[in-house]
This record gives structure tokens, sequence and C-alpha cells, in this order.
């Protein structure tokens, strides 16, 4: 299996064989619902915002690899006016 990337979407294939919690495991919706399955919860939540950028800047951050979407966030924390 594939690591999914930042632009992954699933194929028709997978989308087909979603089944759901509650029939994989009954005990498992119990703990989706309460919060304790998932991410843990971190203090500083990350904040979603909208910004123009350019086609050819995003394409370049973009073929650069994986996760580069926080890649852009390090180097815009690096170059924050202080």
């Amino acid at each position: 299996m594939n690591t999914p990337s930042d632009d992954w979407y699933p194929t028709d294939d997978e989308l087909k064989n979603l089944r759901p919690i509650s029939e994989i495991d009954p005990n498992l919706l119990h703990l989706y619902k309460s919060g304790k399955m998932g991410r843990p919860k971190i203090a500083n939540k990350k904040q979603v915002v909208s910004l123009r950028l350019d086609p050819d800047v995003i394409e370049a951050w973009r073929a650069s690899g994986a996760n580069w979407q926080s890649r852009i966030n390090e180097v815009l924390r690096i170059h924050a006016p202080h």
C-alpha cells in the first residue's frame, strides 16, 4: 500500500471496499465517538487560512515532495517578523 500524499484521492476500488467502522469492530466506533481514537490533540492547533500564491510557486513546492505544506509552514516561521 502506498503512503498517501497531500493530493491523494482514493481509487474507485478503494471506495468500493470501504465499510462502516461498526462492521469492522463495534468497540472502535465507541472509541472514535469518545474522541479516544485518531490523532492526539495538540495545544497549538493549526489554523486554516486562504492565501493567494502564484501557480508556479505552488507547483514547485508540490513537486518538491511529500509534506510540502509543512515545509512551507517552517519557511514562514523562520522568516516571520519578530
